[in-house]
């Protein structure tokens, strides 16, 4: 666990020098792929700008200096994005669930009346 707070704070500063990078060369494609798999993979760093860049170097170093006040605030960062993907998984999930109710409901009803599909064709 002592090099937890270590690792953090080098995932925040190759977060921070992929965004520097995009904000320096923002027409290089192969930047955007850079900056979708360091987001995917580590540190959810789309859309951001040369101040949350910054931030991130401020929070790698106090991280790195094992400030107790860095990874409070990389810990709340952290499950409030995990908590924003949760949600959005559970709603795509609920969304899907009462649409294959629907067609499975619509299915055996046409089913049960011994018609076929669609009832238009008929």
């Amino acid at each position: 666990m002592p090099r937890l707070p270590l690792l953090v704070s080098r995932l925040c500063f190759g977060g921070a020098l992929v965004l520097i990078v995009q904000a320096i060369f923002p027409n290089v494609p192969w930047i955007l792929s850079v900056v979708d798999a360091y987001s995917t993979l580590f540190i959810p760093i789309d859309g951001g700008t040369i101040g949350f860049a910054i931030f991130l170097l401020i929070l790698g170093a106090a991280l790195a200096r094992h400030k107790q006040a860095g990874w409070v605030i990389a810990m709340i960062i952290f499950s409030v994005t995990l908590l924003g993907d949760l949600i959005v998984v559970i709603a795509l999930l609920v969304s899907h669930g009462h649409r294959a109710s629907r067609l499975r409901r619509v299915a055996c009803c046409s089913l049960d009346s011994g018609s076929t599909w669609p009832r238009s064709a008929r």
